[in-house]
């Protein structure tokens, strides 16, 4: 096995880990949802920058794909985040990706498989190294996860106004018409 090839192995087995992990329920703590996603970023940026410094080149038909890539993943990823579902476990709020979302995955993975069609064509091998594919999948987890964040913040917000202390009511001015959280679950 080349280096190159155990290099791809573990980018995939990686990936498809991270893919499961999406499924799986997790507590919706804000400074842990980004943590990863930027993690896999910054490491995509070190090894591109790395593929650049030691002879791959960057040229104006990479940014294009590159450009191409991004607005199709962002799509992706948008939806990915609007379909996870929150919901309470062992009394804290968690999140996972909803079972129609491996669709997606399987949206972003051709995605991924075109760019590197369209990298060999064009003779813009950059794209076809480790760091564009991490920078692919961690771009698409971050926007992912601050669509997840937003509805975090909504649902405790509906949580809060939901249920009020005891000691609210309504001469304390707080609105007690809005949605309970069922209601706006099923949004």
């Amino acid at each position: 096995m080349t280096p190159g090839s155990l290099d791809a192995l573990f980018v995939t087995v990686g990936i498809a880990l991270l893919i499961v992990r999406q499924f799986l329920w997790r507590t919706a703590d804000p400074r842990k949802i980004l943590q990863l996603p930027l993690a896999i970023l910054g490491i995509g940026i070190v090894s591109l920058g790395w593929d650049i410094a030691h002879g791959l080149t960057l040229t104006g038909r990479t940014l294009v794909v590159i450009a191409a890539e991004i607005a199709l993943v962002s799509l992706t990823c948008v939806v990915m985040g609007w379909g996870t579902q929150l919901a309470r476990r062992a009394g804290q709020l968690a999140y996972r990706l909803s079972r129609p979302g491996i669709l997606l995955w399987a949206l972003f993975i051709g995605i991924r498989v075109g760019s590197f069609v369209v990298a060999a064509r064009m003779n813009v091998h950059l794209l076809e190294t480790t760091g564009a594919i991490l920078i692919s999948f961690g771009f698409n987890r971050l926007l992912s996860s601050l669509v997840v964040m937003s509805k975090v913040r909504r649902y405790r917000s509906v949580e809060s106004t939901a249920n009020p202390a005891p000691n609210e009511g309504p001469l304390t001015g707080r609105m007690h018409s809005r949605p309970s959280i069922e209601e706006w679950a099923a949004r």
